[in-house]
């Protein structure tokens, strides 16, 4: 009994240890260097001394690695916001605006910014002698001027008085007369200027 008493402590003890010991680790080989030769006509596994020496027409071929593709940086591109003339149109042979000239003229002062000039052109129909149409022009430009003053803008402002020119519709109608009486507003920033 005591034999057996003996056996039952000692059993799990060395299965214990068994179990406990740990296999001796297998450091990680490098891979190995395989050489291919073409030997009697057929590509076979050579050692470094019994490939072929490679020719002035052997032809070495690299592996693909995989590649990353690099985009460039790109500088921020500048946005470039083309803001058309506003107009304001006039009524026949007076500097009295007609249509809803307020609000073209509130457009200008939400979209004028600090930096920009501001050119003022004022045009007439065919009808008239020249010299009258010049001065109607004027007269047109200096209203707009003065308005545009009056809603606080103090960008540097330059008038134009054209007179019967540059016609955005023939004058045979009311209509297109009606178009051609007008003033128009152009932004000019400080990149035009200098040009």
């Amino acid at each position: 009994m005591k034999r057996a008493l003996a056996a039952c402590l000692v059993a799990p003890a060395f299965l214990a240890g068994c179990v406990s010991m740990s296999q001796p680790r297998q450091e990680d080989e490098p891979p190995q260097r395989v050489n291919v030769g073409w030997i009697k006509r057929d590509w076979r596994v050579c050692n470094e001394d019994e490939c072929p020496k490679p020719t002035p027409k052997t032809v070495v071929i690299t592996p693909p690695q995989a590649q990353v593709a690099i985009k460039p940086i790109e500088p921020p591109k500048q946005t470039v916001t083309v803001r058309e003339p506003v107009v304001v149109h006039f009524d026949f042979a007076k500097a009295v605006p007609v249509g809803d000239w307020k609000h073209a003229l509130e457009t200008v002062e939400r979209q004028v910014a600090p930096s920009d000039s501001l050119l003022i052109k004022a045009y007439t129909d065919d009808l008239g002698s020249e010299r009258y149409n010049d001065r109607l022009a004027r007269q047109r430009a200096a209203f707009v001027l003065s308005q545009l003053k009056a809603l606080g803008i103090k960008n540097p402002m330059e008038v134009k008085a054209k007179g019967k020119c540059c016609y955005v519709a023939p004058n045979d109608t009311d209509a297109g007369r009606a178009a051609n009486r007008r003033a128009e507003v152009h932004f000019i920033t400080p990149k035009e200027i200098n040009k």
